[in-house]
């Protein structure tokens, strides 16, 4: 049991310090590393429509891994489930958003964790920190950008609209984190106080990647889409970037890549 809890109690710490920690920088460590690339003028990311799914038979769900006894039901949460398309890297797109949020408003905290899904087709970060981000009244966020196949296979009825390609990944991050903190937003009329972009193993790697694009894409106003990052179960060496970074890497990376690159 000790071991279980120090792997749930340490994402929960990083993540509580990326809500509640002012913006600082992310460097690397002393010596190491090319010096940063200048930095690209700024664009706004463009709003992606969106709209509710409903009907169409059975949900996909990405989120099956729960705690038994301890899912959604228990803790008071539903989830909403959201197509979105645009257009990414002049190409059009579509794809689902699912936004798992308290029935209860009052019980929001303010906080959006917001993660691509895991080319598994699992919403992984939420699943394994499901009893802390419920408990505490996030918000957590799925944007399906890798393993969608299997949605599609899933229900292609509901699901048959999905089409985006991997180069558009990065991009579509970045609009549909715009779109959370815009007025066209499911979540306008309770507002984001911040919103962290989480990754888990192949989905951190999607979030060390879209890194670049951070400092590409803004808000309408020019700050920030995402307040913060956390990459988990992730080895590499991360860009710095102008908002807090927590990186964790588990036993493995620290063993065989973390040490030997930093």
């Amino acid at each position: 049991m000790k071991r279980v809890s120090t792997i749930l109690v340490l994402p929960a710490l990083a993540l509580t310090l990326l809500g509640f920690s002012n913006t600082v920088l992310a460097q690397p460590p002393g010596g190491f590393g090319p010096p940063p690339e200048p930095t690209p003028d700024p664009v706004v990311a463009a709003i992606p429509a969106i709209t509710l799914i409903s009907g169409a038979g059975e949900v996909y769900d990405s989120s099956a891994a729960l705690w038994p006894d301890m899912g959604m039901d228990h803790f008071g949460y539903v989830a909403e489930e959201y197509q979105i398309s645009g257009t990414a890297d002049g190409e059009a797109y579509a794809t689902r958003l699912v936004i798992r949020r308290p029935s209860d408003n009052s019980k929001y905290s303010g906080l959006v964790v917001a993660e691509p899904m895991h080319p598994a087709g699992a919403a992984h970060a939420f699943e394994y920190n499901s009893l802390y981000i419920m408990d505490e009244g996030h918000i957590a966020v799925e944007i399906d950008t890798q393993g969608v196949e299997q949605i599609a296979a899933f229900n292609p009825e509901r699901y048959g609209f999905i089409n985006f390609s991997n180069n558009q990944t990065s991009e579509i991050l970045a609009q549909a984190g715009a779109l959370i903190k815009s007025e066209q937003s499911p979540l306008a009329e309770l507002g984001v106080r911040k919103m962290v972009l989480w990754g888990t193993s192949a989905s951190s790697r999607i979030l060390t990647n879209y890194l670049p694009s951070h400092q590409v894409f803004k808000l309408a106003d020019m700050r920030n889409i995402y307040d913060g990052f956390m990459p988990t179960m992730n080895g590499t060496t991360i860009t710095p970037t102008d908002v807090p970074i927590i990186q964790v890497p588990t036993q493995h990376e620290f063993q065989s890549v973390a040490t030997a690159i930093q």
